[in-house]
């Protein structure tokens, strides 16, 4: 079973309902509700709020600081739509807007982001300034997202965890069966096609946990011609001890356990 793009883009806040009891409607401050957005939506594994120092000696980020595109795009009429265009259906590496300033990996279309809540967090964006992104910052800082805590496999726990970390943007939980329209081929590999793949690999978990890590090279793709050529970034968000977690459940997967999580994610059967 494939999930439709009517129950991806309401994932995220679906599943804060379906696994914490909360709604994003549910909270007071417009700010704190864009930040949980981002938060839940894998924007941070890209994305800083203000410049950050490099991680590595000649290192850029993967994406522009949230203030610096405000500041880019403060008094250009056409940004909004431009840049709405681009979260609905990813960037294009060879004709970037931020050449030598950020890596060459594209954005891959939102997909668990609605287009209402894409057109606030654009709107919040563009107001940004030095002072109020730096004050967004800290508030992100000290904000309390859901994390897993239990330290057995438990696939309520490890569906938050995907949910909440922007896997669903790139990867499916079982087979694609059809071709999103901008999309011929999938950004990342199926998870339950991964755990066919690496299901006799005694080496496969440390190549992972090292993907999740630091990211995927897309020049030594071990997924050609199955998958786009887009990088998928170091999953920033995500400690090593859930990753861990992570691909250990992803490569438990098998047909029937993959179909059930998804309907799980879909909210037609419970864990």
């Amino acid at each position: 079973m494939k999930l439709s793009h009517s129950l991806l883009i309401g994932l995220v806040a679906a599943s804060t309902c379906l696994f914490t009891g909360t709604s994003m409607a549910a909270e007071t401050d417009e700010q704190t509700d864009i930040l949980l957005l981002i938060s839940r939506s894998g924007c941070l594994n890209c994305h800083d709020l203000t410049p950050q120092a490099a991680k590595a000696t000649g290192s850029m980020p993967f994406g522009p600081p949230y203030v610096e595109v405000a500041k880019r795009y403060k008094d250009d009429p056409k940004a909004f739509d431009m840049l709405l265009t681009t979260v609905k259906n990813g960037s294009n590496p060879y004709k970037s807007h931020w050449k030598d300033k950020v890596s060459g990996i594209a954005m891959p279309p939102m997909v668990t982001v609605t287009e209402e809540n894409a057109k606030r967090l654009l709107t919040w964006i563009l107001s940004l300034d030095e002072k109020s992104a730096a004050a967004a910052e800290a508030q992100l800082a000290g904000q309390k997202i859901p994390t897993i805590t239990n330290k057995t496999e438990d696939e309520k726990e490890i569906l938050l965890l995907i949910s909440h970390s922007g896997c669903l943007n790139c990867h499916d939980l079982t087979r694609q069966t059809a071709a999103k329209e901008s999309n011929p081929m999938p950004f990342g590999p199926p998870y339950v096609e991964v755990a066919k793949r690496y299901k006799d690999d005694p080496k496969a978990f440390e190549m992972l946990l090292n993907t999740v890590k630091n990211g995927s090279n897309p020049y030594k793709s071990h997924w050609k011609d199955k998958v786009s050529g887009i990088a998928m970034p170091p999953m920033v968000t995500v400690t090593e001890e859930n990753a861990k977690r992570l691909l250990t459940w992803i490569l438990s997967l098998d047909d029937e356990k993959a179909s059930h999580a998804e309907m799980v994610l879909a909210g037609k059967e419970k864990p």
